[in-house]
């Protein structure tokens, strides 16, 4: 992981150079798992109750690609993510999310056993990205639902390689210091016997 050193030119108005991307088109679309990130434990507050929560940012690289000519982005995948709280509780999000990926539920006996979520990295699937507009207008495009892959979908390969600073600022705020790395399969290696 490093950190940008990318000019930020502020003008007399307040603004800057940024270009905004566009977001990822909706629909269902191919993608890889990219990575796993531990971003440590932060609070949450349901129902006027707080409780700490261990989270992890997963993220996808997707077959769509941005299409922002003379930019740095230009040709590279989108990269979606999604916060899950490290729980196998069979109502966890997490828990949802890799059953409807992998097309069966967990018996007791693999959730007692552990999902090494890092193995996944590399596997493919489809992702349902939805737009969400925020409260402010903006338009953003999110992780709607994961499913295992098409038949005939052409294998997609992980490109990052290194956390976007935004995720780095994360962990950062969660007050759990983990190493700033991210676990990439081995040329040749492949996961699609891995039973997650």
């Amino acid at each position: 992981m490093s950190i940008s050193k990318d000019p930020i030119i502020i003008d007399t108005e307040g603004g800057s150079d940024f270009t905004p991307i566009p977001i990822a088109k909706a629909g269902m679309v191919g993608a890889v798992f990219a990575f796993v990130e531990s971003i440590g434990k932060h609070e949450d507050t349901y129902q006027g109750v707080t409780k700490i929560k261990d989270y992890a940012r997963i993220g996808w690289e997707l077959a769509q690609k941005i299409d922002l000519p003379g930019d740095k982005y230009h040709g590279k995948p989108y990269l979606l993510t999604r916060k899950y709280t490290l729980s196998m509780h069979e109502k966890s999000g997490l828990r949802r999310m890799l059953e409807e990926w992998r097309g069966k539920k967990y018996t007791k006996a693999e959730v007692k056993q552990g999902v090494d979520l890092a193995m996944l990295i590399g596997k493919q699937c489809c992702i349902n990205v939805v737009h969400n507009t925020a409260s402010n207008g903006n338009t953003y495009a999110n992780v709607g639902s994961v499913s295992g892959p098409m038949d005939g979908m052409p294998e997609l390969k992980v490109e990052i390689t290194e956390l976007p600073n935004w995720i780095v600022e994360e962990k950062r705020s969660g007050g759990i210091i983990i190493p700033e790395t991210i676990s990439q399969p081995s040329d040749g290696e492949t996961f699609d016997d891995v039973p997650f």
